[in-house]
């Protein structure tokens, strides 16, 4: 059996990104401006969970610099799903497409072990303000959460969070 082409992959996931994206962008549309939103650094990325029987686990890092590639063109997707003027711009629309690839790979091939919770149905997205956004969570049994921290250069830091429920 041959190897998928590494480019219709990405195609693929792109496109699995942006259309769950687009699907959860009213969470983040409170954001959208007249300008663009640069990034000063890669993300970071946060799995929190509390699993059936198990003790509460998280999970932290900075993705992988094709991962963000990813996100990035997922973002700029949903820009024209959601009819963005050119200029127009969202600093929460890269770190939502990040933590949406993370449920379409979960979807995929049970990444972090979130499938279950990744295919129950759409996540609930959310824009955490800067104290939630620093604060662990307290999850019900069977229950994650995707938090993306992004830092939009010479502004507030953004982060979205997803919660999956199975």
């Amino acid at each position: 059996m041959s190897e998928p082409d590494p480019d219709a992959l990405a195609a693929e996931l792109v496109e699995e990104t942006a259309a769950l994206a687009f699907c959860l962008h009213d969470a983040v549309e409170q954001l959208r401006r007249p300008r663009p939103a640069h990034h000063a650094s890669a993300p970071v990325a946060a799995i929190f969970e509390q699993p059936p029987g198990g003790k509460p686990r998280h999970r932290a890092g900075r993705p992988s610099g094709e991962l963000v590639a990813i996100a990035a063109d997922a973002a700029a997707r949903v820009r024209e799903l959601a009819g963005y003027a050119p200029g127009e711009d969202n600093p929460a629309l890269e770190p939502l497409a990040l933590a949406c690839f993370y449920v379409v790979d979960a979807r995929r091939s049970n990444a972090f072990g979130l499938g279950r919770l990744a295919a129950a149905g759409p996540p609930l997205a959310r824009v955490l303000d800067a104290a939630d956004a620093h604060r662990d969570p307290s999850l019900p049994v069977g229950t994650a959460l995707i938090r993306v921290w992004s830092q939009p250069s010479g502004e507030e830091p953004v982060c979205v969070e997803l919660r999956l429920t199975g």
